[in-house]
């Protein structure tokens, strides 16, 4: 009789056992009888399991000491369970990946933009870290521009006489960002305008970012001296 302790299996004279218990093989002893041996077996199992990890973000060190950076479900590692035998650790690994978002904002003059709870009211870079839908940060970089105020400078030319149409208003814009457009509250699209009535009239400039500055400007009339004059 022989005793083996042994893992999941155990090969004895070209037999293979893989359960507890006595077996027995016949043997021609020297004498040229037989002999009977009895093997008595212990089997203990070896183990298996898979490991489940997900929500990892970017990388994951798993127990083999390995940085993965992508998803695996074929990776293994042993150890030794409580038997004393193989524990063969199949790893199931899902990872999710960080975002990273360039936010280009443009605003005009006296502006501001607000992300994640704060607000950013001057030219600048700025970023901000928020969660997204699979847990991982969203890292998010705004390039923001403010843009200068539109200035304008402009003088009028009065009318001649009472209810003549040659007034004029010269116009001249500074700041913002070429090129500009121009809308008179007569309609007219250019930059000055002449052959106008006494009378207030409004300039809408936009810039090309469509930041808009307003001014209103008045033709006046001649007074009622110089219209005597001119009428005798």
């Amino acid at each position: 009789v022989f005793s083996v302790d042994t893992c999941d299996s155990y090969t004895w004279n070209g037999v293979l056992y893989t359960t507890n218990g006595s077996h027995d093989q016949i043997f021609t002893n020297a004498s040229g009888c037989d002999s009977i041996v009895t093997l008595q077996l212990i089997i203990r199992n070896s183990s298996t399991y898979t490991d489940n990890i997900s929500g990892a973000c970017d990388t994951y060190t798993w127990i083999d000491g390995n940085v993965y950076t992508a998803s695996n479900n074929s990776a293994t590692h042993t150890l030794i369970n409580a038997a004393g035998c193989d524990s063969i650790i199949t790893l199931n690994l899902t990872i999710n990946n960080s975002s990273n978002i360039i936010n280009n904002q443009t605003l005009c003059s006296g502006s501001s933009y607000s992300m994640n709870g704060n607000t950013y009211s001057t030219t600048g870079t700025y970023i901000d870290t928020l969660i997204s839908s699979n847990g991982c940060d969203s890292i998010i970089t705004t390039n923001l521009y403010i843009s200068n105020a539109i200035n304008i400078i402009s003088n009028s030319s009065p009318v001649s006489c009472n209810g003549y149409t040659d007034g004029s208003i010269n116009v001249t814009a500074s700041g913002g960002s070429l090129p500009y457009t121009y809308l008179w509250s007569n309609g007219v699209t250019t930059q000055s305008i002449s052959n106008v009535a006494a009378g207030t009239y409004t300039l809408n400039i936009y810039d090309a970012n469509n930041c808009i500055a307003i001014d209103s400007i008045i033709v006046t009339e001649p007074s009622a001296l110089q219209t005597s004059i001119s009428s005798s």
